[in-house]
């Protein structure tokens, strides 16, 4: 089917389309990988490394993943020279991202605004102590390292005794605060 479609290198797969695929007459392979050809050619190739917003169309619900989004940031970010820290990102405008595939697509997911973007996505150097809230995108890349020093602060010594606090309890004792967040 490859070369009926023009394809001579893995490369070349990322401009088919299913639809192209389905003009081929690969409907039913299509059909089995639940109309995916991103799982379609990583079966078939599995040794390749996919790159699934190379292709024209992403899979269903691919961008509300959020490890998804920061492997693009993370991509983008290596193709820029700076790293995930979000002061790194200072300066940089909407047509500098967009222009570094798959930029316009991550943008998009975020109504094209960076800050939203980088307040997900990003982590920062600027807190100094677990008392400061974390940001949303701090707590998921260092879950483990947050509830280790919560837990020291509350005297927690085994994951049974978790049990033993509620939410709001966690909040007064390590953020100061029971407002929820």
């Amino acid at each position: 089917m490859g070369r009926q479609l023009g394809v001579t290198t893995l490369e070349q797969w990322y401009r088919v389309s299913s639809t192209d695929v389905i003009k081929a007459g690969g409907r039913a392979l299509l059909t089995a990988k639940s109309d995916s050809l991103i799982k379609l050619l990583s079966d078939a190739y599995p040794n390749h490394n996919w790159v699934p917003w190379r292709f024209t169309r992403v899979p269903s619900g691919f961008w509300n993943i959020k490890e998804n989004r920061i492997k693009a940031l993370g991509h983008i970010a290596t193709q820029l020279g700076i790293d995930l820290n979000r002061s790194s990102w200072q300066g940089l405008t909407r047509n500098t991202i967009s222009n570094i595939e798959p930029g316009r697509k991550l943008l998009k997911y975020y109504n094209y605004s960076i800050d939203m973007m980088l307040n997900d996505l990003c982590y920062s150097n600027d807190r100094t102590s677990v008392s400061t809230r974390p940001t949303k995108s701090e707590t998921t890349l260092d879950d483990r390292t947050q509830l280790d020093a919560i837990g020291e602060k509350l005297g927690i010594k085994t994951l049974d005794n978790w049990y033993k606090f509620s939410s709001k309890h966690v909040r007064q004792r390590a953020y100061g605060s029971s407002r929820l967040y």
